[in-house]
């Protein structure tokens, strides 16, 4: 009917493709010009009326000469492509080479525990613990690594308890010395101090169930960030319910280990087995402190420019993880073996003004240890005595 009333009739060009096949209809008709035009398919996306609009908006300044033909390729492209951190591009390949290079420096870096002429400078842990720090840093640099190119969902909770694992390893090793050392004896140091591996193994299961449930019950998955005449990417995040609740318990835990930690520093300033390393920890926690702190924030800033938002994660990942081991192992190290040897009058004079201020906080202590507390300003004044008092010991007693 088509061939007899549309093509024949009418000179029309039929919607049926196949009457073009036919010699008696290419006679009347330019068949090779139908059989060469290409249709357009719709696009399949999640708002065709958004995505026409913004379509026609980029005719319309390309109409107007107001961008080039490459441009409108580009921007309407951009709509519906997703874009990744690669390391094929300038920036994401200068990344890239500096994380891989801190990864291989931090894991070479074990060499020095085993040379004999540094092994003074590395009395701080244990060997074991060492290593157990080592790795705790390592995880952390991959937990990084691991979001160059496409993102996916297994790689997103693969990225999260690496990161997490990495933190909490990394503080319980440092919260576990400091926790032996502590200037008063007590039942908890004692204990903690024969049962080492148990204490790092409860401490790392803790972090490590919490990861799995989340994996396994409410895994991570990806939010898309559109952005609008901009480069639309992928964020990590966990679906709102369960899975943040036990994030959060995750990280809040790993913030109790790094508060003992700052804590316990306080208490030990003074502790002669521990003077120098407990100043090099002090600069390490400050950088943590303030890298942890921007890198929560950065999860909930709406960047716009996902390379702007891939790179500040590395610099304070960065940031972390040089503190944490380069300047523990190296700097450190570099720096003890620099500075001139104390002499014995300044060890002396030093000695003395902490003697002094023990005795005097003491005093203060005994007096209103012998007292009533109906003051409550003097019960206070007691209990900062009590804190200074272990602040100025020297040794475990």
């Amino acid at each position: 009917a088509q061939k007899n009333v549309v093509i024949k009739k009418y000179f029309t060009y039929s919607a049926l493709n196949s009457l073009y096949n036919d010699e008696e209809v290419c006679e009347i008709l330019d068949c090779d010009l139908i059989k060469s035009v290409q249709g357009i398919n719709r696009p399949i996306v999640e708002n065709y009326n958004d995505y026409s609009s913004k379509v026609i908006n980029f005719f319309s300044d390309f109409l107007d000469d107001k961008m080039t033909a490459k441009e409108l390729l580009t921007n309407i492209d951009d709509i519906t492509r997703i874009y990744f951190f690669s390391i094929k591009t300038p920036v994401g390949l200068i990344m890239f080479i500096i994380l891989t290079t801190i990864f291989m420096i931090i894991l070479l870096s074990i060499i020095l525990l085993f040379i004999p002429e540094l092994r003074k400078y590395y009395q701080f842990l244990s060997l074991d613990l060492w290593l157990a720090y080592t790795c705790g840093s390592l995880l952390v640099l991959a937990a990084e690594i691991g979001k160059f190119e496409e993102l996916s969902e297994l790689r997103c909770n693969v990225n999260h308890v690496m990161m997490i694992m990495g933190i909490a390893i990394t503080f319980l090793t440092i919260l576990y010395k400091l926790i032996i050392n502590f200037p008063k004896k007590n039942k908890l140091s004692d204990w903690i101090k024969k049962h080492k591996h148990l204490y790092l193994l409860l401490g790392i299961s803790y972090q490590g169930i919490l990861s799995a449930l989340l994996v396994i019950l409410v895994p991570m998955n990806l939010k898309e960030i559109i952005i609008n005449n901009g480069k639309n990417y992928y964020r990590c995040q966990y679906p709102a319910g369960a899975s943040v609740l036990i994030s959060q318990v995750q990280n809040i835990s790993n913030l109790v280990y790094f508060i003992c930690i700052s804590v316990l520093i306080f208490f030990e300033w003074n502790m002669e087995e521990t003077y120098q390393d407990i100043r090099s920890l002090t600069i390490v926690m400050c950088v943590d402190g303030v890298s942890w702190v921007l890198l929560t924030i950065i999860n909930f800033v709406n960047i716009k420019n996902y390379i702007l938002y891939y790179v500040h994660r590395i610099i304070f990942v960065l940031a972390l993880t040089i503190m944490n081991h380069i300047y523990m192992f190296i700097i450190r190290v570099v720096l003890a073996k620099s500075e001139k040897p104390i002499s014995e009058e300044a060890k002396l004079e030093n000695k003395l003004f902490l003697l002094k201020d023990q005795t005097i906080n003491t005093d203060i202590l005994n007096t209103h240890t012998n007292s009533t507390y109906d003051d409550k300003a003097k019960y206070d004044s007691v209990r900062h005595s009590k804190f200074l008092n272990i602040h100025y010991t020297t040794k475990v007693i």
